[in-house]
């Protein structure tokens, strides 16, 4: 896979994702852990169709939290405190992509969810980042409050970073 490919996979991935409920709550385990999980399988099967491999060769290109590990270097430190993505794609010709999972129902959700990535960014070893942001109960983008400072935030990640909202 070439960094070239990227924005093709992410987009694809959220079109595959929006595919799945993914309850908020769900008993015996957390909705961060189902997340990674849920990511994990449909990138592993966007792999595995896209570029005609097995999974153990996918697996080179994605590494998810609680999953399969990234041996190495796989995020930043920021005030003493190690900073680590949900996920990480690494591309054939070099740059690594983290990848933020987060859900919630509010502004300031999403707001420390870009954060989050924003931060991974700058200390991290990363050249780009997606965001992936589940709204509960689903709503339509439209009905989160997006005003003229929300646009601004919105349109600088975008130019720095793959983001589905």
């Amino acid at each position: 896979m070439l960094s070239e490919d990227v924005e093709d996979l992410l987009s694809y991935s959220q079109e595959k994702l929006g595919e799945e409920i993914l309850p908020e709550f769900e008993k015996g385990t957390t909705w961060d852990r189902r997340a990674r999980q849920l990511f994990y399988h449909t990138m592993i099967e966007i792999f595995k169709e896209r570029y005609k491999i097995d999974e153990g060769t996918a697996k080179r290109y994605i590494y998810v939290e609680g999953k399969n590990l990234l041996k190495g270097k796989k995020g930043g430190t920021i005030f003493g405190s190690n900073l680590y993505p949900d996920a990480i794609m690494i591309c054939d010709d070099g740059p690594k992509i983290a990848i933020e999972l987060d859900h919630g129902h509010s502004g300031s959700r999403i707001k420390n969810a870009l954060t989050k990535a924003g931060v991974l960014k700058l200390v991290g070893e990363f050249d780009k980042i997606a965001v992936f942001f589940f709204v509960y109960p689903p709503l339509i983008p439209e009905n989160l409050n997006r005003g003229k400072a929300e646009e601004t935030v919105l349109k600088f990640f975008r130019k720095r970073a793959h983001m589905n909202n």
